[in-house]
This record gives C-alpha cells, sequence and structure tokens, in this order.
C-alpha cells in the first residue's frame, strides 16, 4: 500500500498541484478551451471540424482579375507565389471596396461578432482602426504601383485592370465576359 501512494505521489497530476502556478494556468487555459469550444470560436491549436469539413457550393459564374502592365498580361508562374499573393487578394479586395454596392466583409464579420457585446463607443473605435476609408483606398493606388514595379524590376507606365468572367457547364469553361474595370 505505501509503494502504491509513493507512485502516486509521483504522477503528473500531482506534481502540477504542487508547483502552483502551472496549475492555475493549466487550469485558466482548459477553461477557455472549453468556452471556445461552447462558443464555436476557431483557435490555434484546436479547431473545429466544421472549419474542414463545409460542402464547397460550385457557382455559375467565376471572376478572375487579369493584369496588364505596360499591355503586358501579367502572369502568375513569373512571381513567387507570395509575391503574387502578396499583390493579388489586396487588389481584390481593393476592387470589392471600391464598388459601393458592395458589403465591407471585415465591417460585417465584425459587426456580426461584437455588436451587443462592447460599448458603442468601443465599437466604433475599434471598426474604424480595422477598416478601410476612401482615403487608405486611394492609397492603395500608390502602394499597388509601387510593389508590383518592385515585384517586376521594370518602370510601369501604366496598370490596367480587366475582370474575366467564366461559366463552367459539363467540365468546359467558357469566358462570358471581359471588361476593363480600372486604368492608372
Amino acid at each position: 500500500m505505501c509503494i502504491l501512494l509513493g507512485d502516486i505521489k509521483t504522477t503528473f497530476i500531482v506534481r502540477i498541484f504542487k508547483a502552483k502556478k502551472v496549475f492555475y494556468f493549466v487550469i485558466l487555459f482548459v477553461i477557455l478551451q472549453i468556452f471556445f469550444t461552447v462558443k464555436g470560436i476557431q483557435n490555434f491549436p484546436f479547431f473545429l471540424y466544421g472549419m474542414y469539413s463545409e460542402k464547397v457550393v460550385l457557382h455559375k459564374n467565376y471572376k478572375l482579375y487579369v493584369i496588364y502592365v505596360n499591355d503586358e498580361k501579367l502572369y502568375p508562374e513569373s512571381f513567387y507565389s507570395y509575391n503574387y499573393q502578396t499583390f493579388r487578394i489586396p487588389l481584390e479586395y481593393y476592387i470589392l471596396l471600391s464598388r459601393k454596392d458592395s458589403l465591407n466583409r471585415v465591417a460585417v464579420a465584425f459587426n456580426k461578432r461584437f455588436k451587443d457585446n462592447i460599448s458603442k463607443e468601443n465599437f466604433n473605435l475599434l471598426l474604424g482602426r480595422i477598416t478601410n476609408d476612401d482615403l487608405k483606398l486611394n492609397e492603395f493606388v500608390f502602394w499597388f504601383s509601387s510593389y508590383l514595379q518592385s515585384s517586376i524590376n521594370e518602370e510601369i507606365k501604366g496598370i490596367k485592370i480587366v475582370e474575366e468572367v467564366y461559366s463552367i457547364q459539363s467540365s468546359e469553361i467558357f469566358k462570358i465576359n471581359e471588361d476593363i474595370i480600372y486604368e492608372f
């Protein structure tokens, strides 16, 4: 019996109880993880299964933004992937925000999560810090031109953004429309 009690005193959980600081952090971590799981909040290193198992919805049409520099089409293969993604994703976001009829996805997500959970003053303060206004949208053109020029190591005389719309029907891809949406 004494041997059994000696073994129990050296177990991991007993050692945690003896080191009180560590024990409190473990308890806090467990409580927060339970809270996040119940609320459905994704956090590292624990991700909810639904994040990876949602069904992919196929659309009728797909938009693709093509960039022309000095009247030459830029191909993704001519860049390192991180360079290409660094200007492609902000470009799509800029196009979305510059269209007056579209919604700011960041503002919608922030509104859904925090609208009734924090004071109106803090809500407006935080929303103003994470969303873009018209002044920041105008600054994008300068940033985009500069970043693109440094990525291709070529002087840029003109940039044209073309929106191409494609349709997929029974494993065939058809170009439906092509419009120049920006020139700078």
